[in-house]
């Protein structure tokens, strides 16, 4: 790729602050990378005049910037702050003295809650002269402690924006899109008369790009995409639509960053986009440090420098080439860049089993488990070292490897427990110590690079992580106790989920002829990005359903194939009939045939949706019949 203008890489201090050395050493790594441009993510990350409501240690002092500032312009870095004055300001609405800025405030209805349920508030009203002058204030007091002219306000994900008294008007008479225009058009002329150059994030843009024309030419749009592309990125939140954005701005005159995410196929495949078109920059964002247990993604902001700063063909020998430079010995590198080539980025989001429901795919299963058991003995040969980028993604690689191994355990008691297979329970005791002993490597490792980074600082997620795996682990040791065939019954629900970004949220209702009904479940049930997966669930055995409701709300459709009911000494229970549907629901008889073709609930047009915010409440069911196979 030719050498661009701006190379930047973000640092998320929001979601989780860093002490004050672990931030300078970010700049070290940007430098050296041959990036020149920083991107603090702070949303309230800041104490200042306006905002004086942080308790110590929870924001950053006006000196600590200017410190920030100092060395990094040392580097040759420059520093971009992103405050967001509409959205993603939850840090700020936290505090008891701005919460009547809030949109929701009151805890009226929102885009994905009814009246009464907002438990946080998220956005501010960009109506009320309140919020603007707060902000105005605040961004100003921001402004001037950053000396470059960029200036970046967010505005990216303003979920609930159009919904008080004020806002609602605006949007009843005129459409979304204008209030969100008018709110961006307020800001930049703010920021404007500061001498800053206004930055967002362009994903909003996909709902209101009927105002793209209105907007000021020199508004620099930091276009994210995080996924594997082929020929043209995807929308974000618009079922994923492919276009050809950059062309787009390049025919309009916006100036434009191409932003990635750490994950090594978002820097490959955007990167070779990007280099057919003409952006001001390319960007790699690197979000929830919360959610990692090294403090910075060291590899990733390597592996960006050699391909935008040196013009490295993108590979896994240039990845290799990047491990190189922060790992002992080559194989080392090896393993870490193999690794990382399997996205499995150190963090603390994996999934663990419960007993209520699970995926049914038994050939992923081993495939995505022998791939972790592979590189857990690559990185195992070399991780005596005190290489803390080995630790990193050997940590890992175990927790991948222990989560897999619950999820095989979980399987085959829950088979066990119907009555389906005969089990070895010794032998599968003996797997669940296998799972102890590993869990105890896997905590012990967590708290030790934690505490290496981020000694003293608390973090809910690692927190709310790490109960978790410990929970799915006790949850199963308790259960193979007492174990029997014949304790629970399931229920398997084929589904068709060909927009991955829905945000629709499913209720599965089993009803009995007595009247009386079990919710087996509610939540929002995705599978990676496979268009059909198999669920399985855990229901009641001692009481023989008459039929199964299935329900879909919020943003977007989801569909089902079939579904299928297993208890023991009854047999198995198929659809017979659909007896009723209502809202949006396509060909509901098609659920009746253990097939691929599939039953859809919900509006499938997300754009239509997410401009139209009541549509989101609706909910679109139906209900089939259930008798003996």
């Amino acid at each position: 790729m030719k050498k661009l203008q701006y190379r930047a890489v973000q640092i998320d201090l929001a979601r989780q602050i860093e002490h004050m050395d672990v931030v300078l050493k970010y700049f070290d790594l940007a430098a050296e990378a041959g990036m020149n441009m920083v991107i603090l993510y702070l949303e309230d990350r800041i104490r200042t005049k306006t905002y004086p409501y942080p308790p110590e240690g929870e924001a950053y002092s006006e000196d600590q910037i200017r410190e920030m500032v100092a060395y990094a312009d040392k580097l040759g870095l420059e520093l971009v702050p992103v405050v967001s004055p509409i959205g993603h300001t939850e840090r700020f609405l936290r505090f008891p003295e701005l919460q009547h800025m809030a949109e929701l405030r009151g805890n009226i209805a929102g885009r994905f809650t009814k009246a009464g349920e907002v438990k946080a508030y998220g956005e501010m009203c960009p109506k009320l002269p309140e919020t603007q002058a707060f902000m105005d204030a605040y961004m100003a007091e921001v402004a001037a402690l950053f000396p470059s002219k960029y200036f970046h306000i967010g505005f990216d994900e303003i979920f609930n924006m159009g919904f008080c008294e004020h806002c609602k008007k605006v949007v009843d008479e005129e459409g979304l899109p204008i209030l969100f225009r008018d709110t961006l058009l307020y800001f930049y002329n703010t920021l404007k008369k500061l001498g800053k150059t206004v930055m967002i994030w362009d994903d909003m843009l996909e709902h209101c790009d009927s105002i793209i024309n209105d907007l000021p030419r020199d508004i620099v749009m930091c276009a994210w995409f995080y996924r594997f592309y082929q020929r043209y990125p995807e929308a974000r939140f618009t079922t994923s639509r492919r276009y050809d954005l950059f062309k787009k701005f390049d025919r309009l005159g916006f100036p434009y960053f191409a932003c990635t995410n750490i994950q090594i196929k978002s820097i490959d495949t955007l990167t070779g986009y990007a280099e057919k078109y003409e952006p001001l920059g390319m960007m790699m964002t690197n979000w929830e440090l919360a959610t990692q247990t090294n403090a910075v993604s060291e590899l990733s902001v390597r592996y960006a420098g050699l391909l935008w700063n040196q013009g490295k063909r993108a590979g896994f020998e240039t990845l290799t080439e990047a491990a190189a430079q922060m790992t002992a010995s080559p194989a080392a590198a090896k393993a870490v860049a193999a690794a990382a080539t399997h996205s499995m980025v150190n963090r603390y989001n994996i999934s663990v089993p419960n007993l209520k429901s699970m995926e049914l795919n038994r050939y992923e299963l081993l495939k995505e488990e022998s791939t972790a058991a592979a590189l857990e003995e690559m990185l195992k040969d070399v991780s005596e070292a005190d290489d803390d980028c080995v630790q990193c993604y050997y940590a890992s690689v175990l927790q991948w490897r222990y989560a897999y191994m619950l999820r095989s355990i979980a399987y085959d008691l829950h088979q066990y427990r119907v009555g389906e297979v005969d089990l070895d329970m010794d032998e599968l005791r003996a797997r669940l110590a296998e799972a102890r002993k590993k869990w105890e490597v896997i905590l012990e490792m967590n708290l030790k690079l934690w505490d290496k980074a981020r000694k003293g600082i608390p973090s809910v997620r690692k927190d709310r992580f790490l109960e978790g795996c410990e929970k799915s682990l006790e949850e199963l040791e308790e259960a193979a106790k007492t174990a029997a065939p014949g304790q629970i019954g399931r229920l398997d629900i084929h589904f068709s989920l060909p927009e991955y970004t829905a945000a629709c949220k499913t209720s599965i209702t089993l009803l009995y002829p007595d009247g009386t009904s079990y919710e087996v479940g509610h939540g929002t049930y995705k599978a990676d990005r496979n268009v059909y997966f198999d669920r399985t669930f855990a229901i009641p055995a001692d009481k023989v359903p008459c039929a199964l409701n299935l329900e879909v709300s919020g943003v977007g459709a989801s569909g089902f194939c079939y579904a299928d009911v297993i208890l023991p000494g009854v047999g198995r229970l198929i659809p017979s009939a659909v007896t009723r549907s209502y809202g949006w629901v396509e060909n509901p008889e098609y659920m009746l045939i253990d097939d691929f073709t599939s039953t859809v609930c919900g509006n499938p047009e997300m754009l239509r949706m997410n401009l139209i915010a009541e549509l989101a409440h609706i909910p679109h069911g139906f209900t089939v019949a259930l008798e003996k196979e």
